[in-house]
């Protein structure tokens, strides 16, 4: 009897359970062993594959002896630690990024753009600041047409005195052109080469010594026809163009009166072109007469001056310059 109850006291209660091993900081030899065989079945299953890389690393070694841990190619397929050999496992990451082909770019400042375009040069700022809308400036050397001195001042070179008949004496004095009174008619006629007959300007300075009539009767060419400019004639003060369709130029829409003192130089300028004849006495506009629709011709009595001559009707006269400018085209009639 006392053999049962021993029996019975170890035999286990149904309902009981077996009381669970005391905690051990130690694995048992079953879980050492089990994982031991993962490793080494996962390694056996492909040599290649490596066990990945924790990050971490040993502080306690030199910083020289620090090497990088070995990267997985992007292209591996073998499988990670602890999957199955037979399932492929996403591609290893690599702990250590390649370094980039191309530095980005880094602001040297706080607040500066780090696309944005360098500083140009201080030379392509200023090809920059060109634009193809300006134009070019004229050359520093560019000149109006020259004037053509007529008269030199001391002689008589490319002139002759005008044979009218009873003409006073011709001479060059002190700079100057002298025509002595004649009866009625002193001047002096153009032998030089020849000069234009349109588009050109004649500037004179002429001056009345004595006497009361013109002391400047300027005959010059228009093209195919003669011309003569009248200053301080018809008894001294007439300005006009002789002769227009027949008329002198008392008679025709030039004429006008202005007074002339004796002793007194005055600046002319004749202006021929192929539109018109334009005249100023002291930058002072006094004719432009249109060619269009008229006849030019000169008197009779100053027919030896063609085709360019200066005379004086009785009385004394003076001239200190005679120059000529050709022009480029014709111009408007203006203020010189």
């Amino acid at each position: 009897m006392a053999a049962w109850v021993l029996i019975a006291t170890l035999l286990p209660t149904p309902g009981c359970q077996p009381m669970a091993p005391l905690p051990s900081g130690k694995a048992t030899n079953v879980e050492a062993t089990t994982t031991a065989d993962a490793v080494s079945t996962s390694t056996l299953s492909n040599p290649s594959s490596t066990a990945p890389d924790v990050g971490l690393t040993d502080q306690s070694a030199p910083a020289s002896e620090m090497k990088p841990s070995p990267t997985t190619p992007a292209n591996d397929q073998s499988p990670s630690l602890g999957a199955s050999a037979t399932s492929p496992a996403p591609a290893a990451s690599s702990t250590t990024p390649a370094e980039p082909t191309t530095p980005p770019a880094v602001p040297d400042l706080v607040g500066d753009d780090a696309t944005a375009q360098p500083e140009p040069s201080p030379e392509e700022a200023l090809l920059n600041e060109t634009t193809c809308d300006e134009k070019p400036a004229p050359p520093a050397n560019a000149k109006a047409p020259p004037l053509t001195a007529l008269f030199d001042g001391k002689t008589l070179k490319n002139w002759k005195s005008t044979e009218f008949g009873g003409e006073g004496e011709v001479s060059v004095a002190d700079g100057k052109l002298m025509l002595g009174v004649g009866s009625p008619l002193t001047g002096v006629t153009w032998h030089g080469p020849k000069l234009p007959t349109s588009n050109y300007e004649i500037q004179i300075e002429a001056m009345r010594v004595d006497g009361s009539d013109f002391f400047c009767g300027l005959t010059f060419p228009v093209k195919e026809d003669p011309c003569s400019l009248i200053i301080g004639g018809w008894g001294g003060g007439l300005v006009g163009l002789s002769s227009i369709d027949g008329m002198d130029a008392s008679e025709n829409q030039t004429g006008t009166h202005r007074s002339f003192e004796n002793n007194k130089w005055y600046a002319i300028k004749l202006r021929v072109t192929d539109d018109n004849i334009v005249v100023w006495i002291d930058g002072e506009q006094v004719i432009e007469q249109p060619l269009k629709d008229v006849k030019l011709s000169i008197r009779i009595e100053v027919a030896p001056s063609k085709p360019l001559g200066v005379c004086s009707f009785t009385s004394t006269a003076a001239i200190r310059k005679l120059e000529l400018k050709e022009l480029e085209k014709a111009k408007p009639a203006t203020a010189p």
